[in-house]
């Protein structure tokens, strides 16, 4: 089983576990449909539709990452959009990687967190969460985005934005999801729990709180 290129990366991604954890759930014939909240990078979706689960509700109850993957599932140049801010802040210096990366953020928290139907700077946001420190995307209480930047001025670590090919093929992914009349709910776990049915496999795997002391 191989799951297809994701360009993004998220702290506690299970990326490279899926296939660890896959063997230890109900297999694709014994259940109805998956559900899948914390859609996240959309890394378990992946795993899951690569061994041949039916998928069935998808959700994030962040709107700054469910912009990203509503444009990608939407807009066929989402691609080129991303190239070109790519392309800027690739070839800068470190120094105005960093300021290009603020500059940004600002931009994004001064705009405020998106609203589903409602047009967002998604390849902005995409970028951004490509930069921000070991591919995190984080919010304040107030839903400001606040993660820091992963390009150092102590280290000397420069940006590469994004991997291209990883790009096109998760963008062609999301499209043939959209072809069989799937998308992403922006909502509450909660609520995507209301909708499972007798048969369903939920796989809640939530962004970790808490933790970190």
């Amino acid at each position: 089983m191989r799951a297809l290129a994701n360009p993004l990366t998220m702290p506690g991604s299970k990326r490279r576990v899926m296939p660890q954890i896959l063997p230890l759930l109900p297999g694709p014939s014994e259940v109805r449909c998956v559900h899948v909240p914390f859609f996240g990078t959309g890394a378990s979706a992946q795993h899951f539709d690569a061994a041949g689960y039916t998928l069935g509700r998808l959700s994030e109850g962040s709107p700054w990452i469910h912009a990203v993957h509503a444009k990608i599932r939407n807009v066929s140049n989402f691609e080129d959009g991303v190239e070109t801010l790519a392309r800027r802040v690739e070839a800068v210096s470190l120094a105005d990687q960093r300021s290009e990366y603020f500059g940004w953020r600002s931009m994004l928290n001064q705009v405020g967190p998106p609203t589903p139907g409602v047009p967002a700077m998604s390849e902005m946001i995409f970028c951004l969460w490509r930069m921000a420190f070991n591919g995190l995307i984080r919010t304040n209480k107030a839903g400001a985005l606040n993660m820091p930047p992963g390009v150092s001025a102590s280290t000397g670590r420069r940006a590469k934005v994004y991997d291209r090919e990883a790009l096109r093929e998760f963008c062609g992914w999301w499209r043939e999801l959209y072809s069989r009349g799937l998308s992403l709910l922006c909502e509450d776990f909660a609520e995507t729990l209301k909708h499972a049915q007798p048969g369903d496999l939920v796989y809640l795997d939530p962004p970790y709180a808490g933790t970190f002391s």
